[in-house]
């Protein structure tokens, strides 16, 4: 095997740097933004695109950015905050206790050192590189910390202070590979060298702390104290650890616990915390024992070699081991808390219970060099036998992790230029020729210089390829980057020289008939051979179509790429086509696109109707003209139907609202085959050319104004034809599409927190838009602290995230959930509802899951999240609506709202998904404000609408609140709702005893043959299918494209309401396939059904036997026992006499309508007001 024989002069000059710089704090910093006006040197701050980090000003600005995730490119030297400055700058710690103030992002190091850490906050609890992390996945990994001096109050710790996760079954905060030196220092608990207290997280791999911890107690080598569930493994310490605790006597004597310490940790608390491949080389000091004065009995001691304070009955320690090459460092534990609290005997705890495999003790001889792979045994050294061990043993040291065993340089050389040009950049990357080997990448020096280190074995085991890519200006001011590849043997030395005259080339891009947008540039200039990144398409867009990448033919017939490829420059320019298809939405085009005009306008335009069919004759009254049109005069208009329908031809005349605007021509939806709405075209108006004038006056500076008047206009989007090459005027839309920001005060369970944006727009249609982006991490946060108070909380009330909309008055409503947020609500039973003050919505989590999402389509998603609307229809449209009601003697009182949830995401190979989620498991609640002057009596229901403007009853409430009336609307899926008053007296049951029931259900349209009711007659198959489907609202949710039985065609009236009820599993057909539509229902079926109705409606019904009385129970089939055992049970049902439930008699449609109306009724979906009536 192989020992290390390097002096291990960076470990052991980590060891040795104890001493304390003078301590002067100064004042904080503020955000500093690079040269480029970005916070930091690239990224985005998402996982695939971390922010960038090359300076120690864009280190502190991770505190603006809590929730992102940054990678460090180089070394840091904290010093540079103040480099003009001899004393040394006093780090504030990033994230704080308070919610929407704590660091929930992910540092990469990168392996590389972040150096002179220096805090000095003696008065402050959470005191660290990172104060207070908790949050679902912060992740703190490869971070290299060095000469730190910290000093804090409690929870302090080089790395972090306090570093929490949001589950105890599956840790999802994480630090790894993470190390620390230098000097921590507490002035009460929980002290640790790298974590003060981690809290539900996993510390599992190869984290190390070297140097000084002292505090009062709670005092560790590398945590001060874990809680909860915490797991630690394949870590280490060279520690000196000071537990500073009083030994003056105490009243109380739990508080004992607070004054210990270990070479390791400082003690454990409350949880389950696991503790594996461990070892500490520590010296651990302070007062022995504490003496308290109440009830409990002193422990012999309250430090321990490896741990202080043992808290909880089920810690376990696997394979740690500890030095005890001094004084006192025989014992592995200080204490226990039953020791502290009750007596020497530990109450029936065995440590030897707690220390698994081979724990013990070792001399630091037994733990240093090959010595230790026979002592240290369930460690994973790297051996002949086991070439990919973590642990790596060096000579007379003991074993470290192969990151830090000091590498050996295998491989060097020297950049050469042939006209002594200075690289600012040359990156040097080593390829090798086993594919399963990594690539590495280094820089090199300002001379040329660069060097591998065989971290990964990489070059005793593989031949590689060395390339070196380099980059300069030219004369031109263009960032020249070049390329040389050597295929190499392993000599260790390869040199290269570089022509800086050789040819280099462009990366070009062309927009390919873009109508609006700056095709990308690259102001670089490459060699042949050089890789160049792919860029996005930026504001580039063609209306109409979906740009779906680049291509090196206009035509499509060449190479594919898309943004953030890698591609290879040859020996010419290269241009990238964008490639478009269309997007199958129906469109409106004109042609011309753009027109001159002064006031005088007469102009003739070509309309063509794209991914739509007209379906008559077009004439003047289908079409309008609006925007800076508004004033002309349609002087002509042809339309050939027959031969060209899709073509209109029309010209218009007359003067300008503006003659430097936008015109817009808007086909009307009624002349449409799909459409749901018109279709516009927009049309950019421009002034003519001036003529030329002699010797004009010179142009005005830019922004400085010039010429006389005017004030400034909303420029629209422009919608325009243009070449390839050409770059089209950027124009706005004709309306104003200015946005305005707002932050959204979430409610969750009543707690206000700040957790979101509300932005403010018009959209193309020219209506008010808010879309309201909901900040996950700070909303599950205040989720998981609901959860916790929940817990100690006998009763709690339902969990809720309430969102207010800062402007309910908009048209369109758009909220944006993340998957995540959603599965957390999910699981926590928590709902969603949208409050728009007059108007709300209110959904259960479950029903916007990506799980959901996922079953509907058949496929995982990715980068799920789900958008919940609330749009106000058009005031034609509602007019329309009124009208038709009016006709049929019905009046609507509340405006119509659609209400829809859509879920997005991409599928496995990255294309777009979107997820129809409007049919639902559970109800879902709109609540909408009635008019004021409205008798609250006069409201009947809530009613659906469907796609041919019919509509139909939904479950509906009428409650008051702080002086004003609303309906609460209770449905299973989404369109478009409002309230109706229709009063109906069923003439048949006058004096009869469902009078009440059936005249309620006909005002509701589940009765639609009011006329010809009969309420003593038996109830068809068919129209009993009917009657739950109306009654709970899924009347027009099932899927008439299929026939489901043999006997219901599609043209069958009932044929909608028996695919809804079949839909959700209310109703079944028969084994032959037919269903039986005319059938008479018998009662036992007919409870079957309801029972399952039941089950849909959520209606508690206590697990027994309520048939035990009736004594025909013989009749009742065994299939449908339970069934019926369950309606009867709710109270839907009951016999016709005390001891007859008759399961095989008939069932009258009055008995059906009594039966749903108490069914809606018992499930709180309509209003109170009657009760069960006893049929005969």
């Amino acid at each position: 095997m192989k020992i290390y024989k390097q002096s291990l002069a960076i470990i052991l000059t980590l060891s040795m740097l104890f001493t304390l710089l003078p301590i002067m704090p100064l004042a904080g910093i503020g955000m500093a933004y690079a040269d480029n006006g970005h916070p930091f040197a690239g990224g985005s701050g998402t996982p695939g695109d971390p922010y960038q980090i090359e300076t120690a000003e864009q280190l502190n600005n991770i505190r603006n950015y809590l929730s992102s995730h940054f990678k460090i490119m180089n070394d840091i030297d904290l010093k540079d905050l103040d480099p003009n400055d001899d004393e040394r700058h006093n780090w504030e710690p990033i994230g704080a206790e308070a919610v929407g103030s704590r660091f929930q992002g992910v540092i990469d190091g990168q392996k590389f050192t972040i150096s002179n850490l220096y805090i000095d906050r003696p008065d402050e609890d959470y005191v660290g590189l990172i104060g207070y992390a908790y949050a679902t996945g912060v992740e703190l990994k490869n971070i290299r910390l060095a000469n730190v001096d910290v000093t804090g109050k409690s929870a302090v710790g080089a790395l972090a202070g306090y570093f929490r996760g949001t589950s105890s079954s599956n840790l999802n905060a994480k630090i790894e590979r993470s190390q620390a030196q230098g000097s921590v220092t507490g002035e009460e608990h929980m002290i640790g060298g790298l974590v003060g207290r981690p809290y539900d997280a996993s510390m599992d791999n190869e984290n190390v702390f070297i140097g000084e911890v002292t505090g009062l107690g709670n005092v560790g080598g590398l945590i001060g104290r874990a809680s909860g569930s915490t797991t630690v493994g394949r870590s280490y310490t060279w520690a000196t650890v000071t537990a500073t605790g009083s030994t003056t006597t105490t009243s109380t004597p739990y508080r004992a616990r607070d004054k210990g310490g270990g070479g390791f940790i400082g003690s454990t608390s409350g949880g389950t915390s696991s503790f594996t491949e461990i070892y500490t080389a520590s010296t651990v000091s302070g007062p022995d024992t504490i003496e308290p004065d109440g009830n409990g009995t002193s422990p012999d001691r309250i430090h321990g070699a490896f741990t202080g304070l043992i808290e909880d009955s089920n810690d376990t320690f696997e394979n740690v081991y500890w030095s005890t090459s001094y004084p006192g460092a025989d014992h592995f534990y200080g204490s226990t808390v039953n020791q502290l609290l009750y007596s020497p005997s530990w109450s029936g705890w065995n440590l030897n219970d707690k220390l698994l495999g081979n724990s013990q003790g070792f001399t630091s001889v037994e733990m240093k060099g090959e010595t230790a792979i026979d002592n240290m045994l369930g460690f994973d050294f790297r051996t002949d036998a086991n070439p990919d061990g973590i642990w790596i043993v060096v000579e007379g040291s003991y074993p470290v992790f192969e990151w830090q065993a000091g590498a050996l340089t295998e491989l060097s050389g020297t950049i050469i230029y042939s006209d002594g040009v200075e690289a600012s950049d040359a990156e040097v990357t080593a390829t090798p020729h086993d594919s399963t080997l990594p690539v590495q990448t280094v820089t090199a020096d300002d001379h040329g210089y660069y060097e591998f280190v065989d971290e990964n074995r990489l070059f005793s085991n593989s031949r590689y390829d060395i390339t070196v890519q380099h980059r300069f200006s030219d004369d031109d001011g263009f960032n020249i980057l070049t390329r040389a590849v050597s295929p190499t043997d392993n000599d260790g030395v390869q040199n290269f020289e570089f022509d800086t005259e050789a040819n280099v080339y462009r990366v070009l891009y062309n927009g390919n008939g873009h109508t609006f947008g700056t095709v990308p540039t690259d102001n670089n200039r490459y060699g042949e051979g050089v890789f160049f990144t792919v860029k996005a398409p930026g504001n580039l867009e063609k209306h109409g179509y979906n740009f779906t990448g680049w291509n090196t033919q206009s035509d499509g017939s060449g190479t594919n790429y898309q943004a953030n490829n890698e591609a290879m420059m040859g020996t010419s320019d290269f241009t990238l086509y964008a490639q478009w298809a269309d997007d199958g939405e129906p469109r409106l085009e004109i042609d011309p696109t753009t027109v001159q005009a002064d006031d005088a306008f007469n102009q003739s335009f070509t309309l063509t109707v794209q991914n739509d069919t007209v379906t008559g004759q077009v004439y003047g009254e289908h079409l309008a003209w609006t925007n800076d049109f508004g004033n002309l005069d349609l002087s002509n208009i042809s339309h050939d139907f027959d031969s060209a329908p899709n073509q209109i031809y029309l010209q218009l005349s007359g003067e300008l609202t503006y003659t430097d605007g936008i015109g817009t021509i808007r086909l009307h939806q009624e002349r449409l085959d799909i459409s749901n709405s018109d279709l516009t075209a927009a049309v950019t108006i421009t002034e003519p050319d001036p003529e030329p004038e002699p010797d004009p006056e010179p142009e005005p500076e830019p922004g400085t104004g010039g010429g006389g008047g005017g004030g400034s206009r909303t420029r629209p989007r422009q919608e325009s034809d243009s070449e390839p090459a050409s770059e089209p005027e950027t124009t706005e839309d004709a309306t104003d599409t200015s946005e305005t920001e707002s932050n959204t005060q979430l409610r969750v369970n009543d707690e206000e927190v700040s957790a979101g944006r509300e932005i403010i727009s018009t959209g193309e249609d020219g209506r008010n838009e808010s879309r309201i982006e909901v900040d996950s991490n700070t909303t599950r946060e205040m989720m998981q602290e609901m959860i916790q108070r929940q817990a100690e909380q006998e009763t709690a009330p339902p969990n809720r995230v309430e969102i207010p909309v800062n402007n309910p008055q908009a048209d369109r409503i758009s909220t944006f959930l993340e998957g995540n947020l959603i599965q957390d609500m999910k699981n926590d039973g928590f709902r969603l509802a949208v409050n728009a003050g007059e108007t709300s919505y209110e959904i259960d989590a479950s029903e916007l899951s990506q799980e959901k999402a996922e079953q509907l389509v058949g496929r995982p998603l990715q980068n799920f999240q789900a958008e919940v609307q609330m749009e106000r229809i058009p005031p034609e449209t509602v007019e329309r609506l009124q009208e038709e009601a009016r006709q049929q003697g019905r009046e609507i009182l509340v405006p119509p709202m659609r209400f829809s949830v859509t879920g997005t995401g991409a599928d496995e190979d990255g294309n777009p998904v979107t997820v129809d989620m409007n049919k639902h498991n559970t109800f879902s609640q709109r609540t909408m404000e009635l008019p004021k002057g409205i008798d609250p009596n006069k409201i009947t229901t809530g009613v659906i609408f469907h796609d041919d403007d019919s509509y139909s009853h939904v479950p509906t409430e009428i409650f008051q609140q702080d002086d004003k009336w609303f309906a609460r609307i209770n449905s299973l899926t989404n369109s478009v709702y409002s309230v109706i008053w229709n009063p109906i007296e069923v003439a048949s049951v006058e004096n009869h005893w469902s009078q009440a029931h059936v005249n309620d259900m006909a005002s509701r349209l589940v009765i639609d043959n009011p006329e010809n009711f009969q309420p003593d007659e038996a109830i068809t198959r068919a129209d009993f299918a009917q009657y739950i489907a109306k009654s709970l609202g899924v009347y027009h949710t099932g899927d008439p494209e299929s026939q489901r039985f043999l006997d219901i065609e599609a043209l069958n009236p009932h044929r909608r309401s028996i695919d809804a009820a079949v839909s959700y599993g209310i109703i079944s057909g028969y084994p032959d396939g037919s269903f039986g539509p005319d059938q008479i229902i018998t009662r036992q079926e007919a409870m079957v059904m309801y029972a399952k109705a039941i089950d849909l409606v959520r209606l508690p019904v206590e697990e027994k036997d309520y048939l035990a009385q009736y004594q025909d129970l013989h009749q009742i089939a065994d299939w449908a026992l339970p069934f019926i055992n369950k309606s009867v049970g709710a109270g839907v049902f009951q016999g016709r006499t005390t001891e007859a439930l008759d399961p095989l008699g008939t069932f009258t449609y009055a008995e059906a309508a009594t039966a749903v109306r108490l069914l809606l009724h018992q499930a709180t979906l309509i209003d109170e007001g009657l009760t069960a009536i006893h049929q005969p």
